[in-house]
């Protein structure tokens, strides 16, 4: 993000940290399989499949918080490959923003109508606010699998089979909670966490399959 790009975020009175956000949604979530069907053997397999899912959508509670501040909302999340539509309400609708794009150029627009354009998003919080924020990663992370292009993770299982805690990029991503929707074991409460910052996630629910964007 340029000077004069910054110096127009402040004076629209968007809050950076909200920014991160929205960003980090660029990674959101994806569903596991049914229960029964978990087990250590298994993982390998059903994380290969996890990886491939890409038309989905969920309707969540989020909250984001750093040493000095917090925020939270809803979400609502629609995938469609690599392309997301992503969108933050906060409490009484004040705060609101989408998202939309692929990760090479995220648009994001807030409830005032101010309208940002990123072409290198993680390059550019980094620079902005000195917080390296994995979006692409998250994606992943959020979805209940290690992201397959960013090297090395270190996988925890538990007693079913399903990834507990995951390690990778200086980030810990700890899945607290799963639960059936429609059949389907999905995660349900998850925790994204580094020196930095902390993402909480509530599912309500989720859709597989829907219409394309």
């Amino acid at each position: 993000m340029n000077a004069t790009s910054a110096v127009r975020c402040r004076r629209a009175g968007f809050n950076p940290p909200l920014l991160i956000l929205a960003l980090a949604l660029t990674g959101c979530l994806q569903p596991q399989q049914r229960a029964e069907e978990f087990s250590a053997a298994s993982w390998p397999a059903r994380r290969e499949a996890l990886q491939s899912l890409d038309h989905w959508s969920l309707q969540s509670r989020i909250a984001l918080s750093t040493d000095e501040e917090g925020w939270s909302g809803t979400l609502t999340w629609r995938q469609d490959e690599n392309y997301v539509d992503a969108r933050f309400s906060g409490p009484l609708g004040v705060g609101g923003f989408r998202i939309e794009g692929v990760p090479e150029r995220l648009e994001l627009e807030t409830s005032e109508g101010e309208h940002f354009v990123f072409t290198d998003p993680e390059a550019e919080l980094a620079a902005e606010l000195g917080w390296r924020v994995p979006l692409a990663s998250m994606r992943y992370w959020m979805l209940g699998v290690a992201d397959p292009q960013s090297g090395d993770a270190e996988e925890t299982l538990d007693e079913h089979g399903r990834l507990e805690e995951l390690e990778q990029r200086d980030w810990t991503v700890r899945y607290t909670s799963y639960r059936s929707f429609d059949g389907d074991t999905l995660p349900r409460k998850l925790v994204m966490e580094n020196d930095d910052l902390r993402i909480r996630l509530a599912v309500d629910d989720w859709e597989l399959g829907g219409p394309r964007l």
